[in-house]
């Protein structure tokens, strides 16, 4: 028979159990303080134009978004077409899928940006 090099102490159960118990409430305490800084909102938002909402009543521009103006036109060759209007037209269907997350970007102090999300669309 093989004996174990090492002596289990009778206490390693209960370090286990307390070293568990600790993570757990670490992961908790980091969902809570997320969920804290979320700004949730499901019916209240407008699309303003292709980078920017508005939830009940605050302007809220999208980070990491410059999308053409609502009424801005683009050329397809030569023929233009109205890419802001489909801009927002994208966006309002995103954000008709469910309820809008926002949050202040952390990057950036100086930006106003923020990154939003309808469920895992970011």
């Amino acid at each position: 028979m093989i004996e174990s090099k090492f002596n289990r102490s009778p206490y390693s159960w209960l370090l286990i159990v307390l070293l568990v118990g600790t993570i757990s409430a670490i992961v908790q305490y980091a969902i809570a303080k997320e969920a804290t800084s979320t700004q949730e909102v499901a019916a209240a938002t407008r699309v303003v134009d292709g980078d920017t909402i508005e939830i009940n009543g605050e302007t809220v521009r999208l980070y990491g978004i410059d999308a053409p103006e609502l009424g801005q036109f683009c050329y397809n060759g030569s023929t233009p077409y109205r890419c802001g209007y489909q801009a927002a037209l994208k966006l309002k269907k995103l954000v008709s899928n469910g309820t809008v997350e926002c949050r202040p970007t952390p990057v950036d102090e100086s930006d106003t940006g923020q990154i939003c999300s309808v469920g895992l669309i970011d």
